[in-house]
């Protein structure tokens, strides 16, 4: 009796942990796990530092180079392009908790979203690389914040350099920097910014124009 309990304990635990393992799985498969666990991570260190940064200030987020990261050409393994902007996405995050404009667009029930985004590679990251993602805010207008991300490697290179519209929904700008006590302009915005918002300004209307909403 006591071997017939004891193997039916053994194959019960076996099936739990069978059980379990599948729905990791499943979950790994089905969601990027990684993703969530890492915006989690990022969300307590964050809440652990609290909101004093500057408006201005450089945010610095630190990354490496992981096997999840890393592209399908196995001749020549390097961070596939698409891991950047995800990155970039973490850092803005963090940049927005550590000086206040999160808090601030709680407090107005609003929220950002990413309107554009522009990047150029200047050299691949490798396999295992660390490397820095150094964020700022360029400045804004009525609607959106424009922010420079530059990723740079152990050596000071500028791997790639990204540069980020996000549109303030449900409120204004000057609402948000109201919030936050920054009561200054905005500066004036490099050249280079302005050429990308008149590219995307004549993107936008070509589009209009083939819709026949213009």
């Amino acid at each position: 009796a006591i071997g017939w309990v004891w193997a039916a304990s053994y194959t019960a635990c076996v099936l739990v942990q069978s059980t379990v393992l599948a729905i990791i799985a499943v979950l790994c498969f089905s969601f990027d796990v990684h993703l969530f666990a890492r915006g989690l991570m990022l969300y307590l260190q964050t809440s652990s530092k609290g909101t004093s940064k500057p408006l201005f200030d450089v945010d610095i987020c630190t990354g490496r180079v992981w096997f999840n990261d890393l592209g399908i050409d196995i001749a020549l393994p390097h961070a596939t392009n698409g891991r950047y902007p995800r990155s970039a996405d973490f850092a803005r995050y963090q940049l927005w908790r550590q000086n206040g404009v999160s808090k601030a667009l709680q407090q107005l029930n609003s929220y950002m979203v990413l309107g554009a985004h522009t990047i150029r590679f200047r050299r691949a990251l490798q396999p295992f690389e660390a490397f820095e993602i150094r964020s700022r805010v360029l400045g804004w207008d009525r609607s959106n914040f424009y922010v420079e991300q530059r990723f740079v490697s152990k050596d000071g290179f500028v791997r790639a350099i990204m540069y980020a519209k996000q549109s303030v929904v449900k409120a204004s700008t000057q609402d948000v920097l109201q919030l936050i006590n920054h009561a200054n302009p905005s500066p004036v915005l490099p050249a280079r910014i302005h050429h990308w918002l008149q590219f995307i300004e004549e993107d936008s209307a070509m589009l209009r124009r083939e819709a026949g909403l213009s």
